[in-house]
């Protein structure tokens, strides 16, 4: 009776209510029975169309229980104590879970003095000045740099070489005229390649001056002349030495005279006959000195010896008659750079997890063998503390008297995207160049390093360590202090100064840097999407986007999940503990 009162009740809500239900409406829902069942419901008696009802069957797995009700028993206890739907009812309904009423009663106790004086509960033990309300100062962190470079290179060492050069006497052709006739001698001596050498008395009756007048070429005379060929000074002839003083990996050429009347010390004037450099000159004169087999110059000086064989035989023999002040032979020392064979491997790695991710030759040899190559590694990043922040307590919840920490939860970086990409589009159009009509364009900034020296004004390969950031140049000093924070893209490493077997004796690491880390973010992330490159390490482009270069970036595919350290830190968030207190003070305001 129950069950047909509660039908008609359902039915009735179903209904349309006031004079919208008629007799036309009832006479609508019999029509719409009869087009379904047109015989009036005889249909279902078909064998076929009960046949065709949902989980039918002729042969029920139920038949069983028919003659053996004790069967339909244990079944319905089986599935009484198994883990499906009458299991679970039936275990709730044989043991229901009722609290205990004297655990009942101290929770209502602890929810009421929550109410009453929120503070007082979690006051002494875990309060504003407890354990979870106290301040502590914790570390901040930042990440080093992933990057290592280093060079693998051949080496050279510089050595003095020399290279000696000397010559001949100068062989000269004298025109010798004699004369007696005072107006030949004073037409002879007039002309600038002529004078006089010597004056001869022939004694007579009448005596006759015989007058001698040397030129170095014809003179403008009818006097028929004597043509000598004599030995007048000391030409050198360098060209000896050319081919060394060509070698490239020569420099710091010098020359000095190493022998001849230049360097002997005998203190002859310069241009004046030099005898004791006239033996030194010959070496049998110098042998018949050093002996004595020379009968005449026994117990006479170098320069007398030289003097006495010079008028006895040397004139006659057309020896040659040195003078003061000249060289004989002269030798050029240079610094000359020699392969070693020898290998520099500057690559001892801080962390043996460090992969090479490039190699590249910095400097190669004539023949096309690189010999100074530079290795670029990634190591895993490195926390380095950085500075210190407060934190302080962490939210509580408490019962009956008890508090703990409140459960976390799961943290979203949904706010954090969102806000890195308004960001982005935001520092997109700050850093507009309105002449270029280019986006984040940046800046080449470069860093200096010797190879074989403690010179190093790169960041990111120890700068600080070896000679100080104060002793590099301005822009190297820039790039130092954009490097750290984080707003300079690596593109690459090349040669400055080698030497000329090309061993690179000064590289130089190049970066394009822009004015924010997002900037070199977005930057990176954008060539990455248009497929473009920096370029050549020594002239990189360091340009930016066009309006339609950055029109078409995907701002929402991008990783900015590093920005999100600095979007955090900008972010102002409340003190915890004068947020809880603020909550607990209007508890009792909500408590009904």
């Amino acid at each position: 009776m129950k069950c047909r009162w509660f039908f008609v009740l359902a039915l009735s809500c179903l209904l349309p209510s006031g004079s919208g239900f008629s007799q036309d409406a009832y006479r609508d829902g019999q029509n719409a029975v009869r087009d379904v069942f047109p015989q009036g419901g005889q249909e279902l008696m078909d064998a076929s169309a009960v046949q065709a009802l949902p989980s039918y069957s002729d042969t029920p797995a139920e038949r069983s229980y028919f003659n053996t009700p004790s069967a339909m028993d244990s079944a319905g206890q089986s599935a009484l104590g198994g883990t499906g739907a009458a299991g679970t009812a039936y275990t709730r309904a044989i043991s229901p879970n009722y609290l205990d009423p004297a655990a009942t009663r101290t929770l209502l106790a602890a929810g009421l003095a929550v109410e009453a004086d929120p503070l007082a509960v979690v006051g002494a033990d875990v309060g504003l000045s407890g354990q979870y309300g106290a301040c502590t100062d914790s570390a901040v962190y930042d990440t080093t740099s992933g990057r290592y470079g280093c060079e693998v290179s051949g080496t050279s060492r510089s050595e003095d070489q020399t290279c000696d050069y000397t010559g001949g006497p100068h062989d000269e052709m004298v025109w010798i005229y004699v004369t007696s006739v005072s107006t030949q001698r004073d037409a002879l001596v007039a002309e600038p390649q002529c004078r006089e050498t010597s004056a001869t008395v022939i004694p007579g009756i009448e005596p006759i001056d015989v007058l001698e007048i040397e030129c170095t070429s014809a003179a403008n005379t009818t006097l028929v002349p004597r043509i000598v060929t004599r030995q007048n000074g000391y030409n050198l002839n360098p060209s000896s030495c050319s081919a060394f003083q060509a070698r490239g990996e020569c420099t710091g050429h010098v020359e000095a005279c190493i022998a001849g009347p230049a360097v002997s010390g005998y203190g002859v004037a310069s241009g004046a006959i030099d005898y004791a450099s006239y033996i030194d000159y010959h070496p049998d004169l110098l042998a018949a000195f050093t002996t004595g087999s020379f009968t005449p110059c026994r117990g006479l000086t170098k320069a007398a010896c030289g003097q006495v064989h010079w008028q006895r035989h040397g004139a006659g023999e057309g020896r040659y008659l040195p003078r003061g002040g000249e060289c004989w032979r002269m030798r050029i020392t240079a610094s000359c750079e020699v392969m070693s064979g020898q290998v520099l491997n500057t690559c001892a790695l801080p962390d043996p997890a460090c992969q090479l991710v490039q190699a590249t030759c910095l400097s190669s040899s004539s023949d096309g063998t690189c010999i100074s190559e530079h290795h670029e590694y990634s190591c895993p990043a490195q926390q380095i503390q950085t500075g210190t922040v407060s934190v302080c307590s962490q939210n509580v919840y408490c019962i009956t008297g008890e508090c703990f920490p409140a459960i976390e939860p799961e943290p979203s970086d949904q706010f954090a995207k969102a806000s890195a990409a308004f960001a982005a589009v935001f520092e997109g159009a700050s850093q507009l160049d309105e002449n270029s009509l280019t986006i984040f364009d940046g800046e080449n900034l470069k860093c200096g390093k010797a190879i074989f020296g403690a010179f190093n004004c790169c960041k990111d390969e120890g700068i600080l360590n070896d000679i100080g950031l104060n002793q590099c140049n301005a822009d190297e000093q820039r790039l130092a202090q954009s490097q750290g924070l984080h707003e300079c893209t690596y593109v690459g490493t090349y040669c400055s100064d080698k030497t000329f077997f090309g061993v690179c004796l000064k590289k130089q690491r190049s970066y394009c840097c822009h004015g924010s880390r997002l900037s070199r973010i977005i930057t990176e992330q954008g060539h990455a999407q248009l497929g473009r490159s920096y370029g050549d390490a020594k002239n990189p482009d360091c340009s930016g986007f066009t309006v339609a270069e950055f029109a078409s970036l995907d701002i929402g595919a991008m990783d900015l999940s590093e920005f999100y350290a600095d979007l955090e830190n900008s972010l102002t968030i409340p003190d915890p503990a004068t947020a809880s207190a603020a909550i607990q003070r209007r508890l009792p305001t909500h408590g009904n």
